[in-house]
């Protein structure tokens, strides 16, 4: 059963935590699938809205 603060890309559904959102919907996918997904067309998968960018944060390494 998966946890409460669990979440899971709504494209491949699974546990993901390279996470992004779509604008201006502000819908959450996996940034690999959000990113094949745009290379096929411009909308979001949910709501079909057209997407005018796709936003995800950059992490590195731990450290300074």
């Amino acid at each position: 059963m998966a946890k409460e603060t669990e979440w899971n890309c709504s494209i491949c559904h699974e546990a993901e935590t390279e996470v992004a959102y779509v604008v201006p919907c502000n819908h959450l996918f996996c940034l690999g699938c959000i990113m094949r997904w745009v290379e096929m067309g411009t909308s979001c998968p949910l709501c079909r809205r057209m997407i005018e960018t796709v936003k995800f944060s950059v992490r590195t390494g731990s450290g300074p």
